[in-house]
């Protein structure tokens, strides 16, 4: 699902092979040990690739006022 975080997210790819997109650019692929820093209010989704498993750390820092991260429309193909 498209989502966004207020104060921004690091991903930390730990198994796996999976992707990542942010709105208007490239899939790109991640696979272990890689950091991915997603900017505060950037669109994006992530996850495992097809056939295969991926696990990572998701870290966001939560703001004072208690903003939720936004969910929008889920993945598609195109």
């Amino acid at each position: 699902m498209w989502h966004r975080h207020p104060l921004g997210q690091v991903l930390v790819a730990t198994e796996g092979t999976g992707f990542v997109q942010r709105r208007g650019g490239p899939v790109e692929t991640i696979q272990v040990g890689d950091t991915v820093y997603i900017a505060p209010g950037d669109w994006h989704w992530h996850g495992a690739a097809l056939a295969t498993s991926m696990t990572h750390l998701a870290i966001e820092e939560i703001p004072d006022d208690g903003t939720a991260t936004e969910a929008s429309a889920h993945i598609t193909d195109s």
